[in-house]
């Protein structure tokens, strides 16, 4: 079954998107049922935007045929409650749903409505994420790159804006605002869908640890 076919069936699909703002749907075909975007951060608003999008179209949770969740890049913290919602509701609802995920990247790369450009992300401190397009295919691929950026990248790219609030981009540069609502509904994010069996954060690096170093001598006299 393609995944064209797995979402024609659907009647009642839940978006969740961690990787900046929460931000929680229903959609249908071509546009939403409802929509919801909370300021604060995950830990504190996505239980309370999963109930809330129910809310708005008096559906309860245990309706949900399927879940479209965001993997990243973004919030680590973020993504992880999402997954960790993601995961409770596959195990409690009978029979589970069927669980999609897609790319943050490539959700920008539509709602740019320009699938050929560059898009560039936060990612650790002095590394940046690249999204490059691949010939006609909706998923680009990703790879992490090495700061300083070169100008000419920076300014033919399309910019996600940093989740840190020291962190700040040059001005002239093109910042995408990363709204779910500028999405067509299912038929406008359904070209980066990829079925999944469970939730997984996007990492293109493994963690990094930085091992302890005590600021004063604690060795015995």
């Amino acid at each position: 079954m393609t995944t064209a076919d797995a979402l024609s069936g659907l009647r009642l699909p839940l978006l969740v998107d961690a990787s900046s703002q929460v931000q929680v749907g229903i959609p249908d075909s071509k546009d939403w049922l409802s929509l919801v975007r909370e300021e604060k951060p995950a830990l504190e608003s996505l239980f309370v935007a999963i109930p809330k999008s129910l809310e708005e179209i008096d559906a309860s949770i245990s309706a949900i045929d399927a879940i479209l969740f965001c993997e990243g890049p973004g919030s680590t913290l973020g993504l992880r409650v999402a997954a960790t919602a993601v995961k409770t509701i596959l195990r409690e609802n009978e029979p589970s749903p069927t669980l999609f995920t897609y790319n943050a990247l490539d959700l920008a790369a539509i709602m740019s409505n320009d699938l050929s450009r560059p898009i560039l992300a936060p990612f650790r401190k002095g590394k940046r994420l690249l999204r490059s397009p691949i010939s006609n295919s909706a998923i680009g691929s990703i790879e992490v790159l090495e700061e300083p950026i070169s100008e000419s990248l920076s300014k033919e790219a399309l910019h996600l804006p940093s989740l840190r609030s020291w962190e700040t981009l040059p001005e002239g540069l093109d910042v995408l605002d990363y709204d779910i609502s500028h999405i067509a509904g299912l038929a406008g994010i359904a070209p980066i869908l990829r079925p999944a069996e469970i939730p997984e954060v996007f990492t293109p690096l493994p963690a990094e640890f930085r091992k302890w170093k005590p600021t004063r001598d604690l060795s015995p006299n």
